[in-house]
């Protein structure tokens, strides 16, 4: 897979998934659930793979995906391109980065969270293409407060969900423009104020 495309940083739960079906995946690919059993299915909010759906639809398939979700530490590469594909994500799936840019960088310390990993794998793979987090409001909790902060110039670039809800129609529009707007200079992701 090409970076050259717009980038999406995809989080999972409280994004597409709303119930336990992390948990249940992860048992599966570890052989602790047989497979009838798993609820790939019904894993993924319908209304969240619509929403998502249309984000992908919005720049006609060219966008490509990266995982910024704790299913990254738990599964690999294969095993979430799988339960993405049978979870009727194969559009996902399909794009999703190779190794090693597919998922995002995982912190050692307990001070760097979901941020600071997306910001480090821009640091090590941008190349200039528009990007969007698209992420919730509990498990990108530091988001929310830079999302909000007029001085930081990339804050269009996120788009929160709310937990247990998920990503929904009113997400397409605002991540669909981040995805489609230039990278300007001001948007130095390098500077990080709020660790200041």
């Amino acid at each position: 897979m090409r970076l050259q495309r717009p980038v999406i940083f995809l989080d999972i739960d409280d994004v597409i998934c709303l119930g336990s079906g992390g948990i249940d995946c992860v048992q599966y690919f570890r052989g602790r659930r047989k497979e009838a059993d798993t609820p790939f299915a019904t894993m993924f909010s319908p209304e969240s793979v619509d929403a998502l759906r249309r984000i992908h639809g919005g720049l006609q398939g060219e966008v490509c995906f990266t995982i910024s979700s704790s299913w990254r530490e738990a599964l690999t590469r294969e095993q979430l391109q799988t339960a993405l594909q049978r979870g009727g994500l194969e559009f996902v799936a399909a794009n999703m980065l190779d190794e090693p840019q597919w998922a995002t960088p995982t912190s050692t310390d307990p001070r760097h969270g979901r941020v600071d990993e997306i910001l480090t794998w821009l640091e090590r793979h941008h190349e200039g293409q528009p990007w969007v987090i698209l992420d919730d409001s509990q498990s990108g909790a530091e988001l929310v407060g830079i999302a909000a902060d007029a001085l930081i110039a990339w804050r269009h670039r996120i788009v929160l969900c709310e937990p247990n809800v998920g990503l929904r129609l009113e997400h397409v529009g605002p991540a669909i423009a981040a995805l489609n707007a230039t990278v300007h200079p001001s948007e130095d992701y390098r500077a990080r104020p709020w660790l200041a």
